[in-house]
């Protein structure tokens, strides 16, 4: 996967260390601007941060490294998630969500993050609620009221895109599953189906 790293474009009061923390889940979030250097500037100007931006064509922008840093992004789920803001004032293109896509399957496997998109509907209060329900994607609005990210396909983001573009299982993935046994492999079926 590619990305461009643009490390650096947020002070370092924006982009805590989280000390330990792993992050448990990833929030998605569009930007309501024309382009990344534009979401860059407005999230400055309100002391603001993101880990990553997809932009329309799907060009990944890599902001901070969510392994070590904490964005400011989420409110009290800030040491606990990984944020990604998608380019747009309301429409997604194809290759953007395809990138969404890839980078939330990387992520996911990257942190050991459930690739499983939280139902709509549903604001969160504590930590305990998303990963006791075993979610891993969430949209901005389950954690305050307001319609970020807008009419983005979250459930596009629950089925895993590798390189190639298809949803394979990677040879990991099969192992995972068969020393899980039937039912996890029977409850995968069923999520991906749906």
């Amino acid at each position: 996967m590619q990305m461009l790293d643009q490390t650096g474009v947020f002070p370092a009061k924006q982009t805590p260390s989280r000390k330990g923390v792993h992050p448990r889940f990833i929030v998605i979030h569009y930007s309501y601007t024309h382009s990344p250097v534009s979401t860059v500037k407005v999230l400055n100007s309100k002391g603001l941060s993101t880990h990553f931006e997809v932009d329309q064509q799907g060009t990944i922008h890599k902001y901070v490294d969510p392994k070590d840093h904490y964005t400011l992004h989420g409110k009290q789920f800030n040491r606990h998630s990984i944020g990604i803001d998608v380019t747009s004032t309301g429409s997604f293109s194809k290759a953007q969500i395809a990138g969404v896509r890839r980078l939330a399957t990387y992520l996911c496997r990257r942190f050991g993050i459930p690739q499983v998109v939280s139902p709509d509907g549903i604001i969160y209060s504590s930590l305990g609620q998303i990963t006791g329900g075993g979610y891993g994607i969430l949209r901005h609005r389950n954690l305050r009221p307001t319609a970020c990210p807008g009419k983005f396909p979250m459930e596009a983001l629950a089925t895993p895109l590798d390189e190639g573009g298809a949803g394979r299982l990677s040879t990991w993935e099969i192992a995972a599953l068969a020393a899980a046994g039937a039912a996890a492999v029977w409850l995968w079926m069923q999520r991906r189906r749906a």
